[in-house]
């Protein structure tokens, strides 16, 4: 099952830690003229009872830090998401 919520924390947790892992990226520029360069999908560590890790969507609207969009799924692990590409 997987949850979707807007992220109440605009700055991504990766900005800020090393524990988080990327499990996908992509780039948008050459596909869109809004200035949001790219999309990534990453494991971040979550403190909360749906799993000890949590897959966030987030953007890059500025080459200097990402966005945390969406939370879009819990897990146990970082193994334990399945990422295909978009």
């Amino acid at each position: 099952t997987y949850y979707l919520s807007v992220c109440t924390n605009p700055v991504s947790a990766l900005n800020n830690t090393r524990l988080g892992r990327v499990l996908m990226e992509w780039s948008l520029w050459d596909k869109r003229d809004d200035q949001q360069t790219g999309r990534r999908i990453s494991a971040v560590p979550h403190d909360g009872p749906e799993g000890a890790w949590k897959a966030v969507l987030e953007m890059q609207p500025h080459a200097e830090f990402w966005v945390e969009r969406a939370t879009i799924g819990y897990g146990d692990s970082p193994a334990d998401f399945d990422v295909v590409n978009p």
